[in-house]
């Protein structure tokens, strides 16, 4: 089971580029596993800035919680993101 930090020393070294390094850290997770809390990392290299989103198993996890989903922003544009792993619909 990895923790954020074996994910960022692993991506970090063996990665030529940020988008290499969020793949990276994305295939060592589904392949060892993450036992670790709610994380968001910015990883950035000379042309491009990544988030890498990850969240351990909680109450709330599913098998299709782990699906990876390696998107970008446009050149130009910026894009934030909630360090807390969403609850889904409020109930009444």
């Amino acid at each position: 089971m990895m923790v954020i930090a074996n994910l960022e020393q692993i991506g970090l070294a063996r990665a030529d580029s940020a988008r290499e390094c969020v793949q990276i850290m994305g295939q060592i997770a589904e392949r060892y596993g993450y036992c670790d809390g709610g994380e968001c990392l910015l990883v950035a290299d000379n042309d491009e800035v990544w988030i890498f989103e990850i969240c351990g198993g909680g109450p709330q996890w599913t098998a299709d919680s782990g699906a990876p989903a390696l998107t970008g922003s446009p050149a130009g544009w910026a894009t934030t993101r909630s360090s807390w792993a969403p609850t889904g619909p409020a109930s009444a």
